[in-house]
């Protein structure tokens, strides 16, 4: 009997140790499956931190430029100088300035020595330089020449009438002619081929804009319709096909640009019209309006007012406004920057963020813009400058 006790005994000891090591076991089990759902839990509170903290980087990151990047205000330095005479026109090219002087073209290299010179004695010359030709014309008899970079003839054509204007935009020559009929505007192509002729009916020529790749023309008149002051936007196709047209009562354009394949920016003296397939897209009215750059890259529209510089997008949407503590005349685009000039100052701002400053002991009389280098203009000279860093 003592020995069946015995035996109970320890199986039940047994049991019991098993019993222990499998409570054991099960505990150390529920303790890593605790630690592992705690390095879970961490890895996604931290996934969340990053994804919030990246998000406030992206949506403040004008924030963070004007506050972080401080140091990377920049200016403009001088690096050539042409001296020039009230009145003169100026050309700029690879490695030349071409200037007409009202009696004479003279090419001038980088370092300032004249090229060539080439002295125009025509009794009413009208000159227009252009992006790779210089035009002239005898606009008495209707002659119009064609001049390469340095000088030379390559082309005439005779209209055998009155030449008023030329002017070479958007890969074309607009020529403004008096016929007997009165004002008519020829439009031909660099070969010298007639794109479109049409009478102007009284009306007065404003500006012209052209689409090249969709073969579009687009012209603004103005004109008085019973004491009303009229404008009009004509649009035309292939060789001066009629399309439609499009009135803007007691309104002035000032200036208008093909954004893409078939929408225009229209501006007035008091609005501006984003214009689709002949069609007014929408509207907005505005302060009077100074001057106005379109950002076609980005798609963007500039309007420079009486003390605000806004950025509105092709779909009418306000992007930034920037109010402005000085009277600013004109904006222009440069590589990433937007240029802000007044008669003594250039401003740039990037992104919304003021970053270049610029002061002019001479009043600038004419800003332009060329790859890497920003053109000033002013009564006695032409200054070529690049922008440097500021070290004030």
């Amino acid at each position: 009997m003592s020995r069946k006790k015995n035996v109970k005994a320890n199986n039940k000891k047994k049991f019991e140790k098993e019993n222990m090591d499998q409570i054991s076991i099960r505990g150390v089990n529920q303790e890593n499956i605790a630690k592992r759902n705690n390095n879970k839990n961490k890895k996604i509170k931290l996934f969340i931190l990053i994804f919030i903290f990246a998000t406030i980087i992206i949506l403040n990151r004008d924030f963070i430029e004007s506050n972080l990047l401080k140091d990377s205000n920049k200016t403009l330095q001088v690096i050539q100088k042409y001296p020039t005479m009230p009145g003169d026109k100026i050309g700029f090219y690879d490695d030349l300035l071409i200037k007409w002087n009202g009696k004479s073209l003279i090419g001038i290299n980088n370092d300032g020595t004249n090229k060539w010179e080439k002295k125009i004695d025509f009794d009413n010359p009208l000159v227009f330089l252009g992006k790779d030709t210089i035009y002239v014309c005898e606009s008495n008899t209707g002659d119009l020449y064609f001049l390469d970079l340095n000088g030379k003839n390559i082309k005439r054509i005779e209209f055998k009438t009155q030449i008023k204007n030329i002017v070479e935009k958007d890969e074309f020559i607009f020529i403004t002619l008096e016929s007997e009929e009165g004002e008519k505007l020829t439009v031909i192509d660099k070969e010298g081929v007639t794109q479109m002729s049409t009478p102007l009916n009284g009306e007065r020529l404003v500006n012209f804009i052209s689409n090249r790749d969709e073969d579009y023309i687009a012209l603004s008149t103005l004109s008085i319709r019973d004491g009303d002051l009229n404008s009009r936007l004509i649009f035309y196709k292939g060789k001066g096909e009629y399309i439609s047209d499009l009135d803007f009562h007691e309104e002035i354009i000032t200036s208008m640009e093909f954004v893409d394949e078939n929408s225009i920016t229209v501006f007035t003296d008091s609005k501006l019209y984003f214009i689709e397939d002949g069609k007014v897209s929408w509207k907005r009215e505005l302060d009077p309006i100074k001057d106005m750059y379109v950002d076609k890259k980005n798609k963007d529209i500039y309007i420079l007012t009486t003390n605000t510089l806004e950025n509105i997008s092709y779909d009418n949407k306000l992007k930034n406004s920037i109010h402005l503590e000085q009277d600013y005349k004109k904006v222009e685009g440069f590589n990433k920057e937007i240029l802000l000039i007044r008669d003594h100052e250039i401003i740039g701002f990037n992104r919304g963020r003021k970053n270049l400053k610029y002061d002019s002991k001479e009043k600038i009389e004419r800003v332009l813009t060329r790859d890497s280098n920003i053109i000033l203009i002013t009564t006695d000279r032409v200054n070529i400058m690049s922008v440097e860093k500021n070290n004030n």
